[in-house]
């Protein structure tokens, strides 16, 4: 028999009434879909009585319901077909530690994670130019539907393995051939026609003549007789020797730029062990740096800035007081090569090290102190490289601690991490036309207010080494680590670079770490193997009648040893006329790293 339905007695609160009798229900078998349970018959007693309150019956209790189960036997219900189809998506590619070998014509590329050997056969390699998809939608609406941001991942000096290679080509005083049009250099994309008189540019499509001096007749197959000794031709990464007269501003001369090492000796720098760890790693470094590497020079700074003369066989320093009016007074032995002076550097590097630091103040002129480096390499260009511990709260521009954790999750708490001034910012701009950047490195264990100092190396194209709560014996390793990374990477100055790409796109913006004074070029007082640039790109119009967007990417520059230079990346990628190619095709790496560099320019701004 089934339990009754009711397992307590009504209880009104005014009169007390007898219980309900148990009424046996029907017997039927448990949870099944069509059992309803009987509803309880009331006793005559328990019936309504005008004048007396009614107790509130409860509703019947439906048994819960569960899904029909298949007959034994019986073939299992068909599950409805997914529309997404997982091998169309992009997902990040296994990593493997051991190399792989990628041909750049091949298709998508490795993941950035992955140990490979480029092998440059037609198409640059993914370590200097990424696509966000390597399927362009071939209309504007495809590819807002697509939500996917089309843009390039562009690294122009990136490392290379050993095994691979940039040739360089040198065409003498007429420079490269490049289309009359849009000034595209010449590229494994373009198609010669009339017997190889005229080439068609794949950027834009116009039809230019073949200098004689570079004409050479077509085979059977359309290509070029040579077109295997022209690595213009057949490599997407080739490197120009650049004219003077072509390449070069008539108010710039053409030498080889400087490094210049800026100290922070005041008290604070010597209690926290920074002076002492930068001469020592110093001390160590440059007897192994490359004998073409630049010429180097020394400042040092607590209250006073102080220039060192490295001319003679005995350093020589030599103070500027007056911080608010900074000047150079060396006019000659300031910068020398470090393989032929080793000797006097390591004595210089002993003397500030072990100077007294009881007679010093605690006051730091960091913005004296870059003031005279930038006028000490105006002449010439080159690198700062910062190492700064105390607050700086000396003139020309002196900081205030504002580190109020009142205003934190506050809507005043952003305004800490708005600039102090305009001091900074002015004078990275002055460092970007000089041709200097700045690399900075601050370690200080107290406040420091980075928002404003990091003006410095964003707008000259540097880079920020943050130490926060500096402790010499935790941080000493990744301080070596970092310092020779940044002493020792490939780098190049007074550069400036251009991204073309083909009719229907054009270049919306740039994201990165640079000074732009145009639309259309990012001029970079330096840029070095590490440095990378997001280019974004707009629809002019629908991409009808192309079978491929080529994309270039020229970086005009001036090397280490005092040569112009032009290196040019260029890869093409189909056009993709629907959801699922445009997908399989996209760059996980190269997504995630537009994104995030579109949300910190945001937040920036």
């Amino acid at each position: 028999m089934a339990a009754p339905l009711m397992s307590a007695p009504l209880r009104p609160t005014l009169v007390q009434q007898p219980e309900v009798s148990q009424v046996p229900s029907q017997q039927v078998p448990p949870f099944a879909p069509s059992a309803v349970p009987a509803v309880p018959t009331i006793p005559a007693a328990q019936q309504r009585t005008p004048g007396m309150p009614q107790p509130v019956m409860p509703r019947p209790m439906m048994p819960p319901t569960s899904p029909v189960r298949p007959t034994p036997g019986s073939a299992p219900a068909p599950r409805p077909a997914s529309k997404i189809d997982p091998a169309q998506m992009p997902n990040p590619t296994s990593i493997s530690t051991s190399p792989v070998m990628y041909k750049t014509s091949s298709g998508y590329p490795p993941s950035v994670l992955q140990p490979a050997t480029i092998v440059d056969d037609g198409k640059c390699s993914p370590r200097f130019l990424r696509l966000t998809t390597y399927a362009v939608p071939a209309s504007k609406d495809l590819a807002t539907s697509c939500c996917i941001p089309l843009a390039a991942v562009v690294s122009p000096l990136a490392d290379i393995s050993a095994n691979e290679s940039i040739p360089v080509v040198d065409h003498g005083e007429e420079g490269p051939i490049r289309c009359n049009r849009c000034r595209a250099y010449m590229n494994p994309f373009v198609s010669f026609v009339n017997g190889g008189r005229d080439f068609v540019c794949k950027m834009c499509g116009l039809t230019n003549f073949v200098p004689d001096s570079y004409f050479s007749p077509l085979e059977a197959s359309g290509f070029r007789a040579d077109h295997a000794l022209r690595p213009e031709l057949s490599r997407g990464t080739v490197e120009y020797v650049a004219s003077n007269k072509m390449y070069l501003s008539p108010n710039r001369t053409l030498c080889p730029p400087a490094v210049l090492f800026v100290l922070d000796v005041s008290k604070q720098s010597f209690s926290h062990g920074l002076v002492n760890l930068v001469t020592e790693c110093l001390r160590n470094f440059l007897p192994t740096f490359p004998d073409a590497y630049p010429r180097v020079g020394f400042i040092t700074y607590d209250s006073t800035v102080h220039f060192w003369d490295l001319q003679s066989k005995t350093p020589k320093m030599c103070v500027v007081p007056d911080v608010t009016d900074t000047f150079v007074p060396l006019s000659d032995g300031m910068f020398v090569k470090h393989k032929d002076s080793l000797e006097i550097i390591s004595t210089l590097l002993k003397i500030v090290s072990n100077e007294q630091t009881s007679g010093r103040k605690g006051d730091s002129v960091l913005g004296a102190a870059i003031t005279a480096a930038t006028l000490a390499l105006k002449p010439i260009g080159g690198k700062i490289i910062v190492f700064h511990s105390a607050f700086p709260v000396g003139a020309p521009a002196p900081l205030k601690e504002r580190d109020d954790f009142r205003l934190y999750a506050t809507d005043k708490e952003k305004s800490l991490y708005a600039p102090q001034g305009a001091f900074f910012a002015k004078l990275a701009d002055q460092c970007a036309l000089n041709r200097t950047s700045v690399d900075m490195f601050l370690c200080a264990q107290a406040y420091t207010d980075v928002a404003t100092l990091s003006d410095l190396p964003r707008a000259s194209c540097g880079q920020l080494f943050f130490f926060p709560d500096f402790e010499v014996t935790r941080d000493w390793i990744r301080f070596e680590a970092d310092l020779r990374r940044a002493c020792t990477r490939s780098w190049g100055y007074d550069a400036s670079m251009r991204i073309r790409v083909s009719t229907g796109l054009s270049v919306s913006e740039y994201s990165g770490n640079f000074y732009s004074v145009n639309d259309t070029d990012i001029d970079l007082a330096a840029v070095d193997s590490d440095k990378t640039f997001v280019t974004h790109f707009k629809y002019d119009d629908k991409l009808e009648g192309l079978s491929e967007v080529v994309v270039q990417a020229a970086l005009l520059y001036t090397t280490t040893q005092g040569e112009r230079r032009v290196r040019v990346h260029t890869t093409s990628v189909p056009i993709a006329k629907e959801h699922a190619t445009v997908y399989k095709s996209a760059d996980v790496d190269a997504v995630s790293y537009t994104l995030a560099t579109k949300g910190l320019s945001a937040r920036a701004a």
